[in-house]
């Protein structure tokens, strides 16, 4: 089918894996290309740290395709058995929740993978609890209206060991159960060593699980928990009404039968590193790691999530500038609306002139994803950019609600000779919080205590590792609206010193007293502008003082909450809240903490 080759990106100094897939025309199967072009966007739509992330894809000159991934230090979980036989209940348990995990999103994007097996689970931990990363999106099923169905009649499309009955009847009838009941078969032989079902032949295991029982999992291994054949008896009904329901009633109900398992997994996760420790962090952060040193921080990383948010905070403060779409008139820059960057981004217009560069909406081609694109300067030293491409090399790996996702840098030459450096990351469809306030002005008092708990929540991650923002204010909030209508505030971090906006006049008012004389800050500076930018949100303005004082105004609004903010804008530093978590525990006890609704 082809082969794949490891490579290193040039811009980026990033080692990624290729998979290389002659032209389809070679082949049997005219659809082949089409599900290899499929498997790029289907994977790329599932947001998760457990599914291989896809960088680009496309065909080389003489027609061969590719698609440029991950590359995974690891081993598949067939390989792992091959080595070291059935794993341990521990394992199992991390193994089903990860991969039920990745299900879950999936199904909910209405994704069918098709092909769930230990070949296509790898393994990229050696030493403790296993994180799996799932690969192979080429078989899936789409349900969308306009999705186009890319099997023949009558073919099989999958593993027919780990194919539900409905599946081995009709590849067209695979549903999210039969990825399920192809979990479930995976976690069978990781237990047992074995599957439930064996025949020489694809028919003779078809004819098995169509009529035939499978063997209790204590008969291949002692021992195991009473809980786990009555659970795989649901797990591996042969009427789909009769199983779990859900990726997330598999894995939870996958746990309980475990039962006795737990304190072996507390053993085996003894087995993983210590946590990170505030010097490896700084020396993450800063690039000063050797390959080797990374790859088992990396490990760490995966099943750590106290380490992660850590370092996610740390490395927001390096991000780039995330910036809302603003209603002011921008001159379109070096890029013109049409125009295809990299032959790869179609600009849709620019939103915003920055000091520095521009900021685009864009549409990236190969994915069919919206984007940002944000132009460098045209000269840039090579010191500085050296300290970007490292910046950026590690703000790729950040998976947070509230940092936007950075995903490629571009040394662009535009035809007419004209040098364009560009960032692509993700487009934050969204306004800030000053467009909101213009819009709006003053907040009710509720909505405008949940949108400040939020803030402090992200405030509280960067101050756990020491990082102060130091430049908050409402361009810097932006606001999305989630799923269920709910507002989602996102914090713009302090940018990468090639993009930096050195224009401050406008943040001069939402500084502390130390921070206007120059002296020293600490975390202190974020609250006070919190306590600004509160007060604007609940008078839709600013109320503060000549002295920098707290306005008369405030004692209009509950007692409670103006202690908060006199809290948080008091002049002496060392009076002022020293905890984000505290400060938004004082919120919460105001009486007013709701979700933040639509403002539309």
């Amino acid at each position: 089918m082809g082969q794949v080759w490891v490579a290193k990106h040039l811009a980026l100094e990033l080692e990624v894996a290729i998979k290389f897939v002659r032209n389809a025309n070679g082949y049997e199967d005219p659809t082949l290309f089409d599900r290899f072009r499929r498997e790029a966007h289907v994977t790329t739509s599932i947001k998760s740290q457990h599914v291989v992330q896809i960088f680009d894809y496309g065909s080389t000159p003489d027609g061969t395709a590719y698609i440029v991934m991950e590359l995974l230090d690891g081993e598949t979980l067939a390989r792992r058995l091959s080595r070291t036989g059935p794993l341990s209940v521990a394992d199992a348990r991390a193994i089903a929740e990860q991969t039920a995990g990745v299900l879950e999103k999936a199904h909910a994007l209405g994704i069918v993978h098709r092909d769930i097996k230990p070949e296509n689970l790898v393994l990229t931990r050696s030493v403790g609890l296993p994180v799996v990363k799932v690969l192979d999106f080429g078989l899936a099923k789409l349900s969308s209206p306009d999705a186009t169905e890319l099997t023949s009649t009558g073919a099989l499309l999958g593993t027919p060991a780990y194919m539900s009955p409905e599946q081995l009847r009709n590849s067209k009838d695979a549903s999210p159960l039969g990825d399920l009941w192809a979990l479930a078969v995976t976690l069978y032989k990781v237990l047992t060593g074995r599957l439930p079902f064996e025949a020489p032949s694809s028919a003779g295991v078809a004819i098995l699980v169509h009529t035939a029982e499978f063997a209790p999992v204590h008969q291949y291994r002692t021992g195991l928990p009473a809980g786990l054949q009555p659970w795989f008896e649901r797990a591996l009904a042969r009427d789909p009404r009769q199983r779990f329901g859900s990726a997330h009633e598999f894995a939870s109900t996958f746990a309980d039968a475990l039962g006795g398992g737990a304190q072996r997994a507390e053993q085996s996760a003894a087995n993983v590193r210590s946590c990170l420790d505030d010097e490896e962090l700084l020396s993450m952060v800063a690039g000063r790691l050797s390959e080797r040193e990374m790859t088992a921080i990396e490990q760490h990383l995966d099943g750590c999530t106290p380490c992660c948010e850590l370092l996610n905070a740390a490395l927001a403060a390096q991000a780039t500038e995330r910036l809302a779409v603003s209603s002011e008139p921008a001159s379109s820059g070096p890029f013109s609306a049409g125009y295809v960057a990299a032959h790869r981004y179609r600009v849709e217009r620019c939103v915003q002139r920055l000091e520095r560069g521009h900021l685009y909406d864009a549409t990236d081609l190969l994915l069919q994803e919206r984007v940002a694109l944000q132009t460098l300067p045209v000269t840039i030293e090579d010191e500085t950019l050296r300290q970007l491409l490292r910046d950026l090399r590690t703000a790729r790996r950040i998976q947070h609600p509230h940092v936007c996702s950075v995903y490629d840098l571009y040394l662009y030459e535009e035809p007419r000779g004209t040098c364009v450096h560009f960032l692509s990351s993700e487009f934050v469809d969204g306004e800030s919080l000053r467009d909101l306030l213009r819009r709006c002005g003053a907040l009710p008092i509720a909505r405008g205590v949940g949108l400040l708990r939020q803030v402090l929540s992200g405030l509280q991650a960067m101050h756990a590792v020491g990082l102060v923002h130091r430049d908050l204010r409402p361009e810097k909030i932006l606001l999305r609206e989630g799923d269920s209508g709910d507002v989602r505030v996102s914090i713009v971090q302090a940018s990468l010193g090639a993009l930096a906006d050195t224009r401050a006049q406008e943040a001069l008012r939402y500084r502390a007293p130390e921070q206007l004389a120059g002296g020293a800050v600490g975390v202190g500076v974020d609250f006070f502008a919190c306590g600004v930018i509160a007060s604007e949100m609940l008078f839709g303005r600013q109320v503060m003082d000549e002295a920098r004082g707290v306005a008369p105004m405030l004692g209009a609004i509950p007692s409670r909450l103006r202690r908060v903010l006199e809290t948080c804008v008091e002049s002496d530093p060392e009076r002022r809240y020293h905890d984000a978590g505290a400060a938004a525990q004082a919120l919460g006890e105001c009486g007013f903490d709701c979700p933040a609704t639509s403002f539309r």
